[in-house]
């Protein structure tokens, strides 16, 4: 059983949850939750070559924090990167490769 400290957070520990499952039911593809990030966002979730990045909120929500949350978000989508990679173990020790660094590595 998973321990969940107070009402509001297993409120929004199930809407995410639900969205999740809605969301892969939907065709989204490598849905992911990212819970106790503290992340901007709850939800990562990838369709039609887009990327999707959600913040969850069980509740209703006021203008003035529609506005604080769409500023927060808005201001790390512009700075992302996206840099794809492939995590592997060598001699015990896990690696994680760029894909755009594989020359050398017996890819070319």
């Amino acid at each position: 059983m998973i321990y969940l400290p107070n009402k509001r957070y297993r409120k929004g520990y199930r809407f995410e949850n639900a969205l999740l499952n809605r969301l892969k039911k939907e065709g989204y593809d490598a849905v992911v939750r990212t819970a106790g990030s503290h992340s901007p966002y709850d939800i990562i979730a990838i369709k039609d070559a887009k990327l999707f990045l959600i913040q969850c909120k069980a509740n209703d929500i006021t203008p003035y924090e529609l506005l604080r949350v769409r500023k927060k978000m808005c201001n790390i989508a512009r700075e992302l990167t996206v840099v794809e990679c492939l995590a592997y173990k060598k001699k015990g020790k896990t690696l994680i490769l760029p894909l755009s660094e594989m020359q050398g590595h017996g890819v070319d």
